[in-house]
């Protein structure tokens, strides 16, 4: 479920075959530390989301049904995620894509290929993450 994978072209700016690493690389990191990925789709990452207050939700930007922009506003919106920090980890990364990202409601953008060092760096300013 988690190996790598290539991502049709998307509706955000017509990229085809963006080389989808993300969910895999994403995976990794957040079982090297203890973490949990909660959801591997838009529909379960709202229901996830009506569920559980989050710490911290990394999203896509490009995904199959919506945008990563749409599903950052809809997290948002609900009063019991209004603190969790959003991460755009995505292969958009003109300056549209990262103000489409900061107005959608992201704290953070990075894009593919990821700096896992900078995503943790934004992880650990959030959350205690358990030493490796």
């Amino acid at each position: 479920m988690f190996e790598i994978f290539v991502q049709a072209k998307r509706s955000t700016d017509g990229v085809l075959g963006e080389l989808g690493l993300g969910l895999s690389l994403v995976k990794s990191m957040v079982d090297a530390h203890g973490g949990k990925v909660i959801a591997y789709s838009e529909l379960e990452a709202l229901k996830q989301a009506e569920q559980k207050r989050l710490d911290v939700a990394i999203l896509d930007i490009g995904l199959p049904d919506t945008d990563g922009y749409t599903l950052a506003r809809q997290f948002k919106a609900m009063p019991h995620q209004s603190a969790a920090k959003l991460v755009a980890v995505t292969g958009y990364g003109t300056a549209q894509n990262i103000f489409r990202a900061y107005e959608a409601g992201f704290d953070q953008h990075i894009v593919k290929p990821i700096d896992c060092d900078l995503l943790l760096a934004e992880l650990t300013d959030v959350v205690a993450l358990p030493s490796q």
